[in-house]
C-alpha cells in the first residue's frame, strides 16, 4: 500500500510539474525570440578595425545588437558575396556591408537584396547608389599608387612610364580577384578593353611585379622600403602617414582621366525577417552624422552626400578627386567575365 501511496504521490506530482516546466520553456522561448528580434547579423568585408566602433555605436544608439561576421583581408568583399549567393534563403545575414561596389549588382541580379529607399538613400548622388533602391553606397576611399619619399622623388607620368615599361620587382598590387583592386580591374577593362587589360597585367607580372595578398601588404611594402610604389587605397595610405612612414600619393587615372572612388555598399537581404532593425542600421551608415564621422576617423573616408559640416583638411584634398570618379555601374557587366580570367590567369579555377 505504501509503494502505491508513493507511486501515485509521484505521478501526482509529475502531473503538476508538467504545466510550470511548459510555461517556464514558453517564457524562455519567447525571451530568446524577442532578443534575436532584437539582434541583427551583419556580413562586413570592412576592416573591422573601423567597422566595429561605428557597429558599436548603433549598438549604443538604438539597443539593436549586432552581430558582425568580417572575412578576411585576403579574400575581401568576394568571399562574403559568394557566401551570401550559396546560402540563398538560408542565410543567417540581414543586412551586407561590402567596402565595395562590384558585389552588390551580383546579389541583386540573383534576388536576393530588398529594396529600400530611406531618408539616407536620398542624400546620395545617384551614381553612388541602384536607381531601385537595392543598395546604396556612402563613405568612399580613392584607389591610389602609395610611394616612398626615400626611394622616389618624381610625379605621376614617371610612375605611369614606370609602369609601362620599367622593371617592377619593386612594385606591389593586391590579387585582383577581390576587393577595391578587382574594381580597379573592372575599370580599366572596361575604359581601355579587355586585351589590354590583358596585355598589361601580363607584361607586369614578366616584369615581376609583387602580387600580394591585399591592400595592406602593398601598402607596408612601400612604407618600409621594400617596394619604390604600390596600389591601394586611401583608408591604408593614412594608416602609414599615421605611422611617421615616408610615403606620398597620386590618385590612379583612367585612359579618360577619370578617378577610380569607390564606396562602402549596404544592402538589406530579402529574407530577413527583422525588417524594421535592418532599416534602422541603413538608414544610420547612409547619414550624414556618419559619413562625417568616417571623414574624421583615421580611414578618412570621403563623404558622397552633401554636408556643411566641417571636414579634415586632408578629406577636403581628396573631395575633387572623388567628384573626377567615374560612373562604376558602368563596369558592373564585366565582372563575372573578369573574375573567371582572372582565375585561368592566377590558376585559381
Amino acid at each position: 500500500m505504501k509503494e502505491q501511496k508513493k507511486k501515485n504521490n509521484l505521478q501526482t506530482l509529475s502531473l503538476l510539474l508538467v504545466p510550470v516546466i511548459l510555461i517556464l520553456f514558453l517564457a524562455l522561448f519567447m525571451k530568446n525570440s524577442d532578443s534575436s528580434e532584437n539582434t541583427l547579423v551583419v556580413y562586413c568585408s570592412h576592416d573591422s578595425v573601423f567597422a566595429e566602433g561605428v557597429l558599436e555605436e548603433f549598438t549604443r544608439k538604438t539597443g539593436i545588437k549586432v552581430i558582425p561576421k568580417f572575412d578576411t583581408e585576403a579574400s575581401k568583399s568576394l568571399g562574403l558575396t559568394e557566401k551570401i549567393l550559396f546560402e540563398k534563403d538560408q542565410s543567417e545575414c540581414d543586412v551586407y556591408w561590402s567596402n565595395e561596389i562590384l558585389s552588390m549588382p551580383s546579389l541583386k541580379n540573383a534576388g536576393l537584396l530588398m529594396s529600400y529607399k530611406g531618408p539616407g538613400y536620398q542624400r546620395i548622388p545617384d551614381k553612388y547608389k541602384d536607381s531601385e533602391g537595392y543598395w546604396c553606397g556612402f563613405g568612399a576611399r580613392l584607389r591610389l599608387v602609395i610611394y616612398n619619399k626615400e626611394r622616389f622623388t618624381g610625379n605621376y607620368a614617371d610612375i605611369v612610364k614606370a609602369f609601362n615599361s620599367e622593371p617592377l620587382n619593386e612594385t606591389a598590387i593586391a590579387l585582383p580577384l577581390y576587393g577595391t583592386t578587382l574594381t580597379h580591374f573592372a575599370a580599366i577593362w572596361k575604359t581601355s578593353g579587355p586585351d589590354y587589360l590583358k596585355q598589361q597585367y601580363k607584361s607586369w607580372k614578366e616584369r615581376q611585379i609583387q602580387i600580394v595578398p591585399g591592400n595592406g601588404p602593398s601598402r607596408n611594402l612601400v612604407a618600409n622600403g621594400t617596394c619604390k610604389f604600390g596600389w591601394t587605397d586611401t583608408d591604408d595610405y593614412f594608416g602609414a602617414v599615421d605611422k611617421k612612414a615616408p610615403v606620398g600619393m597620386f590618385p590612379c587615372r583612367l585612359e579618360d582621366n577619370s578617378t577610380i572612388c569607390i564606396p562602402n555598399t549596404v544592402g538589406i537581404i530579402k529574407y530577413t525577417k527583422k525588417i524594421d532593425a535592418a532599416k534602422k542600421l541603413v538608414d544610420f551608415l547612409l547619414s550624414e552624422e556618419l559619413e562625417v564621422k568616417l571623414a574624421h576617423s583615421e580611414s578618412r573616408q570621403i563623404p558622397l552626400g552633401k554636408t556643411d559640416k566641417e571636414l579634415p583638411d586632408e578629406v577636403k584634398k581628396l573631395l575633387p578627386f572623388a567628384e573626377e570618379g567615374m560612373d562604376l555601374k558602368k563596369v558592373f557587366d564585366v565582372r563575372e567575365e573578369l573574375i573567371d580570367w582572372i582565375k585561368t590567369e592566377e590558376s585559381l579555377k
